[in-house]
């Protein structure tokens, strides 16, 4: 775990997710959806939050994975449910 919030963004004519403060990339794409997956996956992963930004760079929105219980988590340390639901809303819906 590396505690550095990860950002996904569009440069350079990709989209890509990289950590605060690195100029190395987690994964880069042409496909905005693949960039924003992992990096959810990796923000879940290390218990930080994950923020998204437009194509302009602008900030969009920013989801917290830090108080996320362990036991959501599967096997290999990502979400076994649907990619699309963000962590807070798998969390509300699970405590009703």
């Amino acid at each position: 775990m590396t505690g550095r919030n990860v950002e996904t963004f569009y440069g350079d004519r990709l989209w890509k997710a990289r950590r605060d403060g690195s100029s190395q990339s987690l994964v880069v794409s042409a496909n905005r959806f693949d960039a924003l997956k992992a990096g959810r996956i990796a923000a879940a992963r290390d218990c930080v939050d994950h923020i998204i930004r437009d194509m302009d760079g602008r900030f969009l929105y920013q989801n917290s994975y830090r108080d996320l219980p362990g036991h959501l988590l599967g096997d290999h340390g990502v979400f076994p449910w649907a990619s699309s639901r963000s962590a807070r809303q798998f969390a509300d819906w699970f405590r009703t």
